[in-house]
């Protein structure tokens, strides 16, 4: 089997055993679709449809065994929280992952994984109903987490063979991303500028929204923006953020120059 037989073949078989497991979380999470992944220490891939929507028939069409967040590898690259629209910088070829291409124009889908105490990393995959919802992602972040464990208490513990079923480590061919720096690019920011650029460009443009997640005063956040303006030539931050935002090539620079990942913080 591969990896759309084992997917739709195990949804069809326990959809209604999935959607009520977890049905709590999609309603006060407001979510319209989910997925849960597991990868072990020794690289054994669990891969589980909680709410089947349009991004999964996309994902399984679009060369989902090239999927690179099933690689432990590239999830230590990537923020913790992030939307999967956005990974496009850290690829080197998209003609590589036809996925990410073909997302671009559908509904924001957004990654939130953990890194265990045993090694293995725990990841959801999701949409929200509304771009209303969307805005509360980061008070929810206890309810990602509330909500992983709840998946790796009832089906890794109680229905184990359920779990099992959805295992599609064999099928697998990963593409890598980005890790290592080009030689031939200066590198002029330094760790709070790339990290103020990487916020904007991720799509937050508020001085104290950015603040929180770099854990920096406003104040800093606002002169880094007005330093951006002037490097890059802006008449002002409206049209900074929209320059930057198109900024990929520069992006892709600094995510291989940046050895460590960038994690939003959690706390705003």
């Amino acid at each position: 089997m591969e990896i759309k037989d084992i997917q739709t073949f195990g949804y069809t078989k326990y959809n209604r055993v999935l959607n009520k497991s977890i049905q709590h979380f999609i309603d006060s999470l407001s979510l319209s679709e989910v997925s849960y992944s597991f990868i072990s220490p020794s690289e054994q891939v669990i891969a589980i449809p909680f709410l089947w929507n349009e991004h999964m028939d996309i994902w399984l069409d679009g060369g989902c065994e090239k999927s690179p967040l099933t690689c432990r590898e590239n999830l230590l690259l990537i923020p913790k929280l992030v939307k999967y629209q956005q990974l496009q910088p850290y690829f080197l070829d998209e003609g590589d992952y036809p996925y990410i291409s073909t997302i671009q124009s559908h509904q924001d889908m957004y990654i939130y994984h953990r890194h265990n105490r045993d090694g293995s990393i725990s990841r959801l995959s999701f949409c929200f109903t509304s771009k209303t919802a969307e805005l509360f992602i980061y008070d929810q972040i206890n309810q990602l987490e509330q909500c992983m464990d709840h998946i790796e208490k009832q089906f890794s513990t109680e229905y184990p063979t359920i779990f099992q079923q959805f295992e599609i480590t064999k099928h697998l061919k990963p593409t890598r991303l980005f890790r290592s720096a080009s030689k031939k690019e200066k590198y002029t920011f330094n760790a709070t500028q790339m990290a103020c650029f990487k916020a904007i460009y991720f799509g937050f443009y508020d001085a104290k929204i950015i603040g929180k997640i770099l854990n920096k005063s406003p104040r800093t956040v606002e002169s880094i923006i007005s330093f951006f303006c002037n490097h890059f030539e802006c008449a002002n931050k409206y049209e900074l953020v929209v320059k930057i935002s198109k900024m990929h090539e520069k992006m892709r620079y600094f995510l291989k120059v940046d050895s460590q990942p960038f994690l939003y913080s959690t706390n705003i």
